[in-house]
């Protein structure tokens, strides 16, 4: 039994070893601009959701990519983002889900803002 564990553990740790490049390697590239997630096709949106939370959802990476993909979600997509969405894309921890429907929605308001104090600025 202390074998299997010992096996297990070892596996785990290459896993997250395998992550934590592909997490770095991912950070790496250009950043994503916030500022413009309405353009974003579906490879920037799991770049995006793949860097959050130092990687929280990499785990999820595969999944992600092949339904975000298969449905071709773009960034615009992201205002009807409902909580059953992200389920059907393969999140399944209650506290993953919750998590990244406020990534969300934190990523519309943030951009909200963003546009009313763009607006703000060109009136004066």
């Amino acid at each position: 039994e202390n074998k299997a564990l010992k096996m297990e553990k070892e596996k785990l740790q290459r896993q997250n070893n395998e992550l934590r490049f592909q997490l770095r390697a991912i950070q790496n590239k250009d950043e994503v601009n916030l500022n413009a997630f309405e353009t974003w096709d579906h490879q920037l949106i799991l770049k995006w959701i793949l860097t959050l939370d130092n990687g929280r959802f990499m785990p999820y990476r595969e999944v992600l990519s092949n339904v975000l993909t298969e449905e071709n979600v773009k960034g615009t997509d992201l205002y009807s983002v409902e909580v059953k969405d992200i389920k059907d894309w393969g999140i399944s921890v209650f506290a993953d889900k919750k998590r990244l429907y406020e990534h969300i929605q934190s990523l519309i308001q943030r951009n909200d803002t963003v546009q009313v104090e763009g607006a703000e600025c060109k009136q004066h």
